[in-house]
């Protein structure tokens, strides 16, 4: 008997059916919404135009007319999210409700500005409804952590203390190393206080103000612990803890005024004060309070506690050389030698004794500082640099041979090291000093072969270039890798052509990222992409699409950090699909429609600011650096008040905002200017003046005229400036060979490049 169907008929009509329900996606999760109904696009445009009121008037229109379900679980979310973000807790509430049972692939945002509106609206019963929820799905969330938070305090909100309290400790348990563990704390102090436990309260609240000392809770667990337990004031251990926290932070001011007032207290024993003035000491060198740091350091190093002395002989011998007492810094890192042999930081004491002769170019007692430490303590962490500064005290001492003989003995004793192109570069460049040209051009070219772009790649291709005598192998051509092809490239392909996501850990983050980027929501979409990156382990289609759209919305930082992850050091070397493209989200456009000014571009390389804010700043545009510096370019306020008075940027005085990214980038880019025209253009000395200052330039010029251009930046005393005259160096010339001659720089490769 035959079927009724066909094998071949029923799979066609199956495969019919499927497409006309749309039970297969091929384009992703928003593959149906790639074109929004024109009154959601609207709204979209108004959001996208920073327009929220605008947005939300249009949502409301839209609410009232008869749309497909998938549109209004759409519009329904946008809107309750816009409105809780613009604290319209209560409008926002209805179409929250409403998404949350229609728009499951975002069912966690609804629910959790579902709980947040009824919290705030004062519905505490109905917002723990809301969290529980949020907290029971099954798939990860990154609202879960902030849900448990909430669904605390509603529990304590409505009395149910026993409640909140799971809840305060569930999310200690599975969040201990949050930065919001200290809010928990303190939720838990205030149900302890409400029990009138109050033995319970002053400790959770003490140990809030030693853990975190400088947060937001510690102040309100000082103001609690006044109000209810004034006779219960931090016991010794808890002030050394709190201290210990501030220096552990960097908050090295607070630090010392903890660690000072704890010495001069009475109730210390003779040896906790003497350790706590070491701490204080060493607190105030931290924050370069040299002068006050002596008098703390000096009452200790005299000590009969042979640990805490030896310390302090240490930190005094450091700070004293910061402030420019040679002989006396000298004298302590000595005594350090000669009283502790063996001390703990008797190693990097011969280092900095080291360092301290190559700066007085006493080069010959250097070499035998270094050999001492490298014989001393063959398991030193310093051993490694210890040759390193010995081959380069030889170098500079014109013994070229000894010198090449420390960078062979590094390439042999460290071959995996990341510094091993630094190392094979100063070998090239001791056999020139030595006549041996070929010799030379054979260690530039095992440079190139590395495929590591670094620094000294970039130099070892300049070098080999003059060379007459050497004759490129395979795969080296006279300008570069053959790898970079512009007419190879091929651009992004939009979000919406990447693969659909599978069944793995990432899956719902992706879903959701491409769903809120959809919906203009770009900080959730953006947060959402950042876990697929963490979680995904390195897939290029993957890193590729979050960095493209961490571009498109602005966001240069996030594409250099999530690719820069995913690169392998030699990725120049590597025919692996998408590596060319990943490495050009490490070296972004950023900024471009700025770079193309006329006013730029008439008298700077764009590619030299760019290379700058990378490497200023990781092209973030809120960071803040330890002196002070802030956005982009990384300017201090009174440089870039200097800055603007004399090229009119701002009024003199208008308040500079330094993390307006435009006004960062133009002021950066004119102080760029003024170093470059007074240092002839000269990309070198200009970089290194706007690191170490102009004056401290022109300090190191006079000593050493003579120098080479590489030698220059190997001898530069600072190595915070010398570190970061590289990597600007590299950035610059990674920037020329990814871009030009591409179609997206046309606008930026007319400029004359700076030679290097």
């Amino acid at each position: 008997m035959k079927p009724f169907l066909s094998f071949p008929l029923l799979l066609s009509l199956v495969l019919a059916l499927v497409l006309v329900l749309g039970i297969v996606d091929p384009g992703g999760a928003i593959a149906s919404e790639s074109q929004p109904e024109p009154g959601l696009r609207s709204a979209l445009d108004d959001l996208e135009r920073g327009d929220v009121e605008g947005a939300l008037d249009r949502l409301k229109t839209l609410r009232r007319e008869k749309l497909p379900s998938s549109l209004q679980a759409r519009v329904d979310l946008l809107e309750g999210i816009l409105s809780a973000k613009q604290g319209r807790w209560q409008e926002a509430q209805a179409p929250l409700e409403r998404s949350c049972l229609s728009f499951m692939e975002l069912q966690d945002y609804s629910l959790y500005w579902l709980g947040r509106s009824l919290l705030e609206q004062g519905k505490p019963e109905r917002a723990v409804r809301a969290f529980t929820r949020l907290l029971a799905l099954p798939e990860p969330s990154r609202w879960k952590g902030p849900a448990c938070l909430y669904l605390a305090e509603a529990y304590e909100r409505k009395g149910d203390l026993p409640g909140a309290e799971v809840a305060y400790r569930r999310y200690l348990q599975d969040f201990p190393t949050s930065a919001s563990s200290a809010r928990a704390r303190l939720g838990l102090a205030r149900l302890a206080v409400r029990r009138g436990e109050k033995e319970k309260a002053a400790s959770l609240l003490r140990e809030i103000e030693c853990r975190h000392p400088e947060s937001g809770e510690a102040k309100e667990a000082r103001s609690l612990r006044r109000e209810f337990f004034s006779s219960l004031p931090l016991s010794g251990a808890e002030r050394w803890r709190k201290a210990e926290a501030l220096l552990s932070r960097g908050e090295y001011r607070k630090a010392a005024d903890e660690f000072k007032q704890l010495a001069q207290d009475s109730w210390l024993s003779a040896s906790e004060k003497i350790r706590a003035s070491l701490q204080a000491g060493i607190s105030l060198f931290r924050c370069r309070r040299y002068r006050e740091a002596l008098e703390w350091l000096s009452s200790v190093a005299g000590s009969e506690m042979a640990s805490e002395a030896e310390e302090a002989l240490f930190w005094l011998g450091r700070t004293h050389l910061r402030l420019g007492n040679r002989p006396e810094g000298r004298f302590h890192l000595l005594s350090l030698l000669c009283r502790f042999p063996q001390a703990r930081r008797t190693d990097e004491a011969l280092y900095i004794l080291g360092q301290d002769e190559e700066a007085e170019e006493d080069f010959i007692q250097a070499r035998d500082t270094y050999t001492r430490l490298i014989e001393s303590f063959p398991a030193s962490e310093y051993r490694e640099r210890a040759i390193w500064r010995r081959g380069w005290a030889s170098y500079r001492a014109g013994d070229f041979e000894a010198a090449e003989g420390d960078f062979n003995l590094l390439l042999r004793g460290y071959p995996e090291s990341s510094e091993a192109n630094q190392w094979l570069y100063w070998v090239g460049r001791c056999r020139e000093k030595r006549g041996l040209m070929g010799e030379a051009a054979a260690a530039y070219e095992s440079i190139l072969r590395s495929n590591r772009f670094d620094y000294y790649y970039f130099r070892a291709l300049s070098r080999h270039a003059g060379i007459e005598a050497f004759s490129p192998g395979p795969g080296i051509g006279k300008v570069g890798l053959p790898i970079f092809c512009p007419a190879d490239y091929s651009p992004t392909p939009a979000a919406s052509s990447f693969p659909p996501p599978t069944s793995s850990d990432w899956s719902r983050f992706l879903v959701r990222a491409r769903e809120l980027d959809a919906l203009c929501l770009k900080e959730e979409s953006l947060a959402e992409y950042g876990e697929v990156v963490r979680r995904c382990g390195g897939e290029r289609d993957l890193v590729r699409e979050a960095c493209s759209v961490s571009l498109r919305l602005g966001r240069p930082d996030l594409a250099l950090a999530w690719s820069r992850r995913n690169i392998p050091p030699n990725w120049p070397g590597t025919a692996e699909e998408g590596i060319l493209e990943l490495a050009r989200f490490s070296y972004p456009l950023a900024y471009r429609e700025i770079l193309t000014e006329p006013e730029q571009v008439s008298w700077i390389d764009p590619y030299l600011i760019l290379a700058v804010m990378r490497e200023e700043s990781a092209f973030s545009s809120t960071c803040i650096s330890p002196a002070g510096a802030r956005g982009l370019m990384q300017l201090m306020p009174s440089t870039a008040e200097q800055v603007a008075r004399r090229s009119g940027k701002v009024s003199p005085k208008g308040r500079i905002d330094l993390f307006r990214p435009d006004l960062n980038l133009r002021l950066g880019a004119a102080y760029l200017k003024d170093l470059l025209g007074e240092f002839a253009g000269d990309p070198i000395l200009s970089l290194a003046s706007y690191n170490a200052g102009p004056e401290a330039v022109k300090r190191w010029m006079r000593r050493w005229p003579t120098l080479e251009q590489d030698e220059f930046v190997e001898s530069i005393p600072y190595l915070e400036t010398r570190e970061y005259v590289k990597r600007v160096l590299r950035s610059y010339e990674v920037y020329r060979l990814l871009y030009q001659g591409t179609e997206e720089a046309q606008s930026m490769d007319h400029v004359v490049p700076y030679a290097s």
